[in-house]
């Protein structure tokens, strides 16, 4: 910023030592209107000019890329909400899954515990001698 301000100062004082060593009057014409006027006055009004417009350029540009991080900023903070309902969510979801987890565990151990309860004692038949109700001896079941 401040070496765009140094620059613009040296420019102003060329330009100031450029018109005052070319103050003799000229005719100028423009449009339809015609006069006399120093070209000193000629080129400072050019200059002037011309830094205007620059000026009026670079606050439409600043103007717009004000409303540009408006927009930008709206953006950030949506996606941010977003993000915050969505570690919420995630929160949640790692809980459901240590619960889960620990229920696997409970059933593996029950389904543990019966497969050890019933590999080390021997199944056990009633032998009582009677043929099953509904069933004839001679009949082979299925």
């Amino acid at each position: 910023m401040q070496a765009g301000v140094i620059i613009a100062i040296i420019f102003a004082i060329i330009v100031s030592i450029f018109a005052l060593q070319n103050a003799q009057p000229v005719d100028i014409k423009f449009l339809t209107m015609e006069g006399e006027a120093s070209l000193a006055l000629v080129i400072l009004l050019s200059v002037a000019l011309g830094a205007a417009i620059m000026a009026m350029l670079n606050l439409y540009s600043k103007f717009k890329a004000g409303k540009n991080l408006k927009k930008v900023s709206k953006e950030k903070e949506a996606l941010e909400g977003e993000k915050r309902e969505l570690e919420g969510r995630l929160g949640t979801l790692e809980q459901e899954k240590a619960a889960l987890e620990e229920r696997l565990a409970i059933k593996e151990e029950q389904l543990t515990q019966t497969d050890d309860s019933s590999s080390t004692e021997p199944p056990q038949e009633e032998a009582t001698g009677q043929p099953e109700f509904g069933t004839d001896m001679n009949t082979p079941q299925y």
